[in-house]
């Protein structure tokens, strides 16, 4: 049976739910992060204490929900039939007079959650504003030598650290060589990101890069979010 459990602090949902979001670290880094930056601060920036919650199923977490004050609600991927969860969360939401002003999340979760959200009789509609994905992910090679030496230098002069042409283009086919870039493409490369300094538990994702022309379309997301 799952019950929606409300925590008065971070701390208390990391106890609750942190070992299951770890399971699949990356695809939870977002509430993940929020919630051991809000263990480390808990007051953040003095607003309305956030909203934490963890969804059990018989005393075994199998989801997450947080929103902090203005900010949309931050769903987990969940560990159950999808709608399962979402209704009672939303039946927890609605009791206790929890406003929404959109949802972020896996693209099942979060349209099922909007859909149950804007079924209930008060007039509301839903609306996908941005999609995360669409492309793929993909090492760079040295047939992407030219474009990727363009970006970088492009991305050096956006960070105020410009380099030429020549100087990008040796960073790029070393970066190529030691299989450190990466493309997002779709249809053909439209950002950039690449990795180092890595550790025994993960590594540095850098120099994310989108040119103007591909900007605000959610690829530079996808890009760093697969990766």
């Amino acid at each position: 049976m799952i019950e929606i459990l409300s925590h008065d602090c971070a701390g208390e949902l990391i106890s609750h739910s942190a070992a299951y979001l770890e399971t699949r670290e990356s695809e939870h880094s977002l509430p993940l992060g929020l919630m051991y930056g809000l263990a480390r601060n808990p007051h953040g920036d003095g607003a309305e204490p956030p909203l934490l919650l963890s969804v059990q199923d018989k005393g075994r977490a199998v989801g997450v929900a947080i929103m902090t004050k203005g900010r949309k609600l931050i769903l987990s991927r969940v560990d159950a039939r999808i709608r399962d969860v979402v209704v009672p969360l939303i039946r927890h939401l609605r009791e206790n007079e929890v406003s929404i002003p959109g949802v972020v999340g896996p693209s099942a979760e979060a349209r099922a959650f909007a859909d149950c959200w804007a079924a209930a009789p008060r007039g509301v509609t839903s609306n996908l504003a941005m999609r995360m994905r669409g492309g793929e992910l993909r090492l760079a090679g040295m047939g992407d030598h030219s474009l990727m030496a363009q970006w970088i230098a492009e991305f050096s002069g956006a960070i105020g650290e410009p380099a030429d042409f020549e100087a990008a283009a040796r960073g790029a086919e070393r970066f190529i060589q030691a299989e450190q870039l990466y493309i997002w493409d779709c249809g053909g490369p439209v950002s950039i990101a690449k990795t180092s300094s890595a550790t025994p538990n993960g590594i540095t994702v850098n120099t994310v890069y989108t040119p103007a022309e591909y900007r605000n379309r959610g690829y530079a997301t996808s890009c760093v979010w697969s990766l």
